[in-house]
């Protein structure tokens, strides 16, 4: 049995927000692993705050900030935290085990069997959007029964699976611009720092759901648009889409 901490920051999106934290849950109870589940929200509205509260348990640490610090400082400010553990999980709160799959105890049994992996992302289910360059992923990697794709830094957040020490010891999120988190970042510091493979298992799929409502579709593409610099970087707290639309 690995110790393995869940990090999962949210912001806004309440409905995406309630599928993804209940789906999360709902998996831990499924592993055979002694996983805690760390929510930290970047000060949504209250209702959001008041949902989060009710979720609260021995292993599932609710921390409501009065600032939206953005992914990555929320992450890293609660793995500062957190208790000690074997695997840190980042995976965004809009992720769901549509397909109903012990995700959390494959991807420990991958980091298990195969010490030369140093990050493994989930894929994204096919009723989803996906994030991954797969152009770059051309090297496949068979680790026991799971199907890898690995090659450059082709990988895209969702949800990852690092050795805490190595995140401890790459300074976790360390993009400039805090409201991107930035999963690719942390990728290339594994693989290029560390010397260690990064891949995608494609036996795991989680939903990433698209928008539902018009202003999230916005919110998507400001994320979009920061993330490829065509909106000025911004290190300024609660500087995020939803405080200032």
């Amino acid at each position: 049995m690995r110790k393995i901490n869940i990090y999962s920051p949210t912001y806004y999106r309440l409905d995406k927000t309630r599928d993804s934290i209940d789906s999360i849950i709902d998996s831990m109870d499924i592993s055979e692993n002694d996983v805690t589940l760390y929510i930290t929200d970047n000060n949504s509205p209250n209702e959001m705050k008041d949902w989060l509260d009710t979720k609260a348990s021995e292993n599932v640490i609710v921390e409501l900030l009065s600032s939206n610090v953005g992914k990555g400082e929320a992450v890293n400010r609660t793995h500062k935290k957190a208790r000690p553990s074997d695997y840190v999980i980042s995976i965004d709160s809009d992720m769901v085990n549509n397909h109903k799959i012990n995700w959390i105890d494959m991807m420990v049994d991958i980091m298990e069997k195969d010490g030369s992996l140093g990050l493994v992302a989930s894929d994204f289910s096919e009723h989803g959007g996906s994030a991954h360059n797969w152009k770059a992923l051309n090297i496949p990697k068979k680790v026991d029964k799971y199907n890898l794709l690995t090659g450059g830094h082709g990988l895209a957040g969702g949800c990852i699976i690092l050795h805490s020490n190595d995140f401890t010891s790459l300074g976790g999120y360390t993009n400039s611009d805090i409201y991107i988190g930035d999963d690719a970042k942390l990728v290339e510091s594994v693989v290029n720092r560390l010397g260690k493979i990064a891949g995608v298992c494609k036996d795991i799929k989680l939903l990433h759901p698209p928008p539902k409502t018009e202003k999230e579709d916005k919110y998507q593409r400001w994320k979009f648009q920061k993330a490829h610099r065509s909106i000025q970087w911004n290190k300024q707290e609660n500087s995020g889409f939803y405080e200032n639309s």
